[in-house]
């Protein structure tokens, strides 16, 4: 972990206003903005309610949701 840090840290472009610390790994995406929306909307009300994932993929953000949060999810695919 500290070799990925320091190498993040060595290839980061100066110009970003965002700590390199801060960052997650692209693969932990739908896991960040499951924590998003639970922060802006509130645990329980999205519990209550559910989430439609549009355009929701191979459903990663609803897995987040529904299997570790406990937040009913419908995904809606073209596919």
């Amino acid at each position: 972990l500290k070799s990925q840090l320091d190498r993040r840290s060595q290839n980061a472009n100066p110009d970003d206003p965002h700590r390199v610390e801060d960052k997650r790994s692209h693969g932990r995406r739908a896991a960040v903005f499951a924590e998003f929306i639970c922060s802006i909307f509130g645990l329980e009300d999205l519990q209550r309610g559910g989430v439609v994932d549009v355009a929701g993929g191979r459903g990663e953000l609803a897995f987040e949701l529904s299997v570790k949060r406990r937040i009913p999810c419908i995904v809606v695919d073209p596919r």
